[in-house]
């Protein structure tokens, strides 16, 4: 059906919303407990222009790390984290995102993919251990799935 916003009735430009984090969980560690990883999924949203509706979206699963924990093991010592089973004390948060788009190729056959950012932290409550970076995933914006 296009870009045609059916709030408006008229075919519209597209802007891109800020990303919805749908999902933020931690990995298993490896053997050594050295190193972790994480993963999720991100709600990227094309908009209408002119009214802000929802047109299209895509569910894009990502994953990060490994993140290593030597640090985390040198500052914690013999805090229960640090424990096999009590490694789920652990906790990743969600910080700030951000979309943005890039092109690829040119003119006519140019294709467009939305990228979604996001700003991630894992901390752990017993010791001042905190690792934090960015993360990004993109789709391009043809695959995007008509919202009506």
């Amino acid at each position: 059906m296009g870009n045609r916003c059916e709030s408006c009735g008229v075919f519209v430009s597209l802007e891109t919303a800020e990303p919805e984090i749908t999902n933020l969980e931690l990995d298993e560690y490896d053997e050594d407990m050295q190193e972790i990883h994480f993963h999720g999924e991100m709600r990227l949203v094309r908009t209408c222009a002119e009214c802000g509706d929802e047109m299209k979206e895509a569910n894009i699963e990502f994953e990060g790390g490994p993140i290593d924990l030597a640090e985390h093991i040198d500052l914690c010592g013999d805090c229960p984290t640090v424990q096999q089973e009590l490694w789920d004390n652990l906790e990743i948060e969600a910080g700030e995102t951000e979309a943005d788009e890039r092109g690829e190729g040119s003119g006519r056959y140019m294709k467009t993919f939305i990228i979604g950012k996001l700003n991630w932290e894992i901390s752990c409550p017993d010791c001042d251990f905190t690792a934090e970076g960015t993360i990004e995933a993109e789709e391009q914006a043809s695959y995007f799935e008509d919202l009506y």
